[in-house]
């Protein structure tokens, strides 16, 4: 059901859920030191989705703009490929695929791109700060040709070369190559209980830049990650239905439950509610 005014809900703090991880392996997760007991339990039981990486991973990034070079990029994939082995038991490809641009001028990542295509399995672009204007255009480019992305910043990478950052260095490896992993399908843990609908939908918008969408499924498993330029702050619902069309034929009647953050334009909500006409919508 859809709501036009809105509610207040005040429960407490919610039980953290029972983590599945592989070899049948579950339990509850210590929010207390949340990043010590995912270690140990990856290094103890492995993910609970492992996915084979044949193809290469591609590396986009502006050597002006990041102070940045090649070699710098094949040492970084070295303690990437090694945290991949160690944390998610899965091997990447021995040496990445590196394209370099100039600018905003992003023919040249798009067009080897287009031509290496079926050789790429993910790709990680350098960006020079997380406010580098082209994040959402290099996130749309990657998501026109359903390609996973991870963005990490010059800044990460650069303290692989400072000792007293070496934590925090290795912690944020750590965060991206589970980010990239994850969307690639290999996912650190589901859910031992499953959820009740079929389908969860998060929308959020960047007003007048980007409208993000993302799709988990019962077990808490990604499916999709989208990404789509947009003027003002309304998520087009045709775009919504289109990237759904990928999942609903999976059901007869999916249940999809929609969070949309911030508030919802009343043209929005009406393209939503056409949603009810293929499947149940909360």
């Amino acid at each position: 059901m859809f709501s036009r005014e809105s509610i207040t809900l005040d429960r407490g703090p919610l039980a953290p859920p029972e983590l599945k991880w592989g070899r049948g392996h579950s339990d509850i997760p210590d929010l207390n030191n949340y990043a010590r007991f995912l270690k140990k339990r990856l290094r103890l039981w492995g993910p609970a989705h492992r996915r084979s990486v044949g193809n290469k991973i591609a590396f986009t990034f502006s050597p002006h703009d990041t102070g940045l070079s090649q070699e710098m990029l094949h040492g970084f994939y070295g303690d990437l490929k090694n945290i991949v082995r160690s944390f998610l038991k899965v091997d990447l490809p021995s040496d990445p695929v590196v394209w370099e641009y100039r600018g905003t001028n992003l023919d040249l990542v798009r067009r080897p791109l287009e031509k290496y295509l079926n050789n790429i399995a993910a790709i990680i672009s350098v960006l020079q700060s997380p406010e580098d204007p082209l994040y959402f255009k290099l996130k749309r480019l990657f998501a026109d040709f359903r390609k996973p992305s991870q963005m990490v910043t010059a800044e990460l990478i650069d303290k692989r070369w400072r000792k007293n950052e070496k934590g925090l260095y290795y912690n944020a490896l750590l965060n991206a190559a589970l980010g990239l992993m994850a969307k690639m399908g290999a996912v650190p843990w589901t859910l031992t209980s499953l959820l009740k609908a079929d389908l969860y939908l998060g929308l959020d918008v960047i007003p007048g830049k980007a409208a993000v969408l993302t799709c988990f499924d019962r077990e808490g498993r990604c499916r999709a990650e989208r990404w789509r330029s947009i003027e003002g702050r309304v998520i087009p619902c045709k775009w919504v239905e289109d990237v759904l069309d990928e999942f609903l034929r999976e059901f007869e009647r999916p249940w999809i439950v929609i969070h949309r953050d911030g508030d919802v334009p009343s043209s929005e909500l009406e393209g939503l509610l056409k949603l009810r006409e293929r499947c149940s919508v909360t």
